[in-house]
Parts: structure tokens; sequence; C-alpha cells
């Protein structure tokens, strides 16, 4: 897993505030862009987070924290308060998810590396949710770890 931290100008305000805090995320450099979608409500994700050059990051790999360099991407972006089970179904998903917790001046974005996603949808498939395998839902599970070890190193 790797964390990418993205400076801001200012901590979020709350969720429907959501014209001033775009207006915060075109702090974000120019190589990455932030959308908050201003017409959820109760959506599965408040907005989205992209890069158009890859990012400087650190990421856990034996044991250790090392520096990394992240691909072009983009992941889900959860503004404020969210669910675990809502930050893991992201990465479960799309493979990386975007958190800016209220009080905080910082993006981080969270991607598991290599980036895969560990869920695949497939409509034929009882409840269209496939799940490729144990060993994959075991490395989202041990993602929590991580980022807790990351934390404690930086």
């Amino acid at each position: 897993m790797a964390q990418l931290p993205l400076d801001l100008e200012e901590p979020p305000y709350r969720d429907r505030d959501r014209a001033a805090n775009q207006e915060i995320l075109t702090t974000l450099p120019a190589h990455v862009r932030g959308v908050i979608d201003q017409n959820q409500h109760g959506a599965e994700r408040d907005g989205f987070i992209e890069w158009a050059l890859p990012l400087s990051a650190m990421k856990f790999e034996d044991d250790q924290v090392v520096p990394f360099s992240a691909p072009l991407g983009d992941a889900p972006l959860e503004v404020g308060n969210t669910y675990a089970s809502r930050t893991c179904l992201h990465l479960a998903e799309h493979g990386a998810v975007a958190r800016w917790p209220y009080g905080y001046w910082t993006v981080y974005v969270l991607t598991l590396e290599p980036r895969t996603a560990l869920m695949h949808y497939d409509d034929s498939e009882l409840g269209g949710v496939y799940f490729p395998g144990k060993s994959a839902m075991n490395d989202l599970y041990s993602y929590a770890h991580q980022v807790k070890l990351l934390r404690r190193k930086m």
C-alpha cells in the first residue's frame, strides 16, 4: 500500500458546503485535479481526485517505509467522516481511495500496490460481485495495519 499526501490551503467544510470544498481543491498542484460532486446526496463517493503526472509517495514494503512514485491515476474522494467499510470498499473496487477528513489540511490518497481492484463486477454472477480469492481479501484487511505503520514512521 502507498500513501500519497496532497496538501491544501485549508481543511474541508461540511458536506453540504460543496462549492466551498470545490474551491479549496483548486489549490492542489497543477497536475492534480479534485472534483466534488455538487449534486450528490448519499452517493457512493463525494467526488474524485485524479493526477496527470506520477506522484511522490511512501509505501510499506518488507516492514519498511520506502519512497515510491505512483503512476498516473485517479481515486474516489471521501470528504469528512466516512465508515471504514466505505474506505475498504473503494480500495476493493478501485484499488485506491482519497480521504480528506474534517480538520485536516491534506488529502491522503491510499493506493494498493500493485494497483488492482480486489473485486470485479459481473451481472451474471450472484449479486453481481466476484471476489477473486482469499489471499486478495487478506491483502485488503492488512491495509489498516500498513497505514498505521506508515503514520508512525513518517
